[in-house]
């Protein structure tokens, strides 16, 4: 399954999910730097509702304490720079000479921080608690070495299990896949073994996962023939059980039918009748071979009780006939997320192919009964009669 897993995200790489999670690394490797570059480019795609981001409360206060750290690391160097290159005071005109002028700790640091709660105010960003998370789950992985404590040197890591399992909740409990975006390979694992769990190495491959996704369903069209033969199996699945359960009208009005076998659906054509960027609605032209099996009266043989005018007995003859006709198939799909992986197949209308009379008829089974017949159709006897 593990295998499965990482041909499907590194191969046909589609959008699967709007939902994802950054690790902390990644926003020190982007350098904290929420106005430009890749995390710019994250927030655009927030900002038009193009994905949804999820940061527990743990990632937020690491994030902080890092841009503590750099704020001390960075004003230790200015100083240092200050008094190494004090002979730079006697170019006022150059560029560099602005390094002597002062600015405090308090002020880098918070300066590094508004920056930060800017970019967490975003209404697609979202803050979950570790709160929540099942401790005995978290001591059970760290006791058997299970991801995120595979690692030799890990153990410690208590922080990534929370986080981990926290997000793996939520995902669980909205019903959608998460992408899981780090290049931690505990973190890796521990998505493997998760279902729900999407592994990604880096931000700008999932941001470039979002813009494909976003081109597609900039050509309804297109996309919507994605996701008809994404989905084509089901709607053939979905159109044979309505078959079997719809109430054709037959030739003979007295007929009851006893059962009906869906030979073969086949799709011929389709046209698109209705295309937005959240639904589609095919005309799909469908060839059906079906057998349903049937009784009708027998008046002929009958006895006619002609003093009170009525059948007191009325025989049955069993038929089994194929239909072979085509028809006009309205299948409705949605894609409210805007991706083709969480489609939806909503309605399979076969009302334009419940009209039989177009069809090209074979006779298979005939059967005069009699009151000590019990036999049965045989669909797999296509003899014409017995």
């Amino acid at each position: 399954m593990a295998i499965e897993k990482i041909i499907e995200q590194t191969e046909t790489k589609p959008l699967l999910s709007k939902l994802f999670f950054l690790d902390t690394q990644t926003y020190v490797a982007r350098n904290f730097n929420f106005d430009s570059g890749v995390l710019k480019t994250l927030q655009n795609h927030l900002n038009e509702d193009d994905c949804h981001l999820l940061i527990t409360d743990v990632n937020v206060r690491e994030v902080r304490r890092h841009l503590s750290k750099k704020a001390t690391a960075a004003v230790a160097v200015i100083k240092a720079a200050q008094k190494d290159a004090m002979v730079l005071r006697n170019t006022p005109n150059l560029a560099w000479a602005g390094i002597f002028e002062k600015v405090t700790l308090a002020q880098i640091e918070s300066t590094l921080l508004e920056n930060f709660e800017r970019f967490l105010n975003n209404p697609r960003i979202e803050i979950i608690p570790v709160s929540g998370v099942d401790i005995t789950d978290v001591f059970d992985a760290y006791f058997s070495e299970r991801p995120p404590f595979a690692t030799a040197g890990k153990k410690s890591e208590f922080p990534d299990a929370f986080i981990l399992s926290a997000i793996n909740n939520i995902s669980r409990e909205r019903g959608f896949r998460l992408y899981v975006v780090s290049e931690d390979r505990d973190v890796k694992s521990y998505c493997q073994a998760h279902e729900n769990l999407l592994s990604i190495g880096r931000l700008d491959e999932l941001l470039e996962l979002i813009l494909k996704n976003n081109q597609k369903l900039a050509e309804p069209a297109k996309f919507a023939e994605e996701v008809f033969e994404q989905l084509k199996d089901e709607v053939r699945k979905e159109l044979i059980e309505l078959l079997k359960e719809a109430e054709f009208e037959l030739d003979d009005f007295e007929a009851e039918i006893n059962g009906i076998n869906i030979e073969k659906v086949e799709f011929l054509s389709r046209n698109l009748s209705d295309v937005e960027k959240d639904y589609a609605v095919f005309n799909v032209i469908t060839k059906i071979s079906l057998v349903i099996d049937f009784c009708v009266p027998d008046y002929d043989r009958s006895p006619w009780d002609s003093e009170d005018g009525y059948y007191p007995l009325l025989l049955q003859n069993r038929i089994a006939r194929r239909y072979t006709y085509s028809g006009p198939v309205f299948v409705n799909f949605e894609y409210g997320d805007g991706i083709a992986a969480n489609s939806q197949l909503m309605d399979v209308d076969i009302t334009d192919v419940t009209n039989l009379s177009r069809a090209i008829t074979e006779e298979i089974f005939y059967r005069e009964l009699d009151l000590s017949d019990d036999e049965e159709y045989d669909e797999h006897d296509d003899r014409e009669g017995k």
